[in-house]
């Protein structure tokens, strides 16, 4: 099965440099899940560091 990520940033959290630490923590939590499940296949990840989900303002 293929598929894609959506990680977005917590509300509570600003970027300071580089990547915010919800957004490195739910990378690491997703593709350790897809490692225990070898039919998912990662193919694409979407990325709103620094855009809350609090708003409908979206980076993609």
């Amino acid at each position: 099965m293929k598929c894609g990520i959506y990680l977005r940033i917590s509300r509570e959290e600003e970027v300071s440099d580089g990547e915010s630490n919800s957004i490195i923590g739910q990378r690491m939590i997703i593709k350790q899940f897809m490692e225990t499940h070898k039919e998912m296949e990662l193919v694409n990840e979407w990325c709103d560091d620094g855009y809350s989900g609090a708003t409908f303002a979206r980076v993609i």
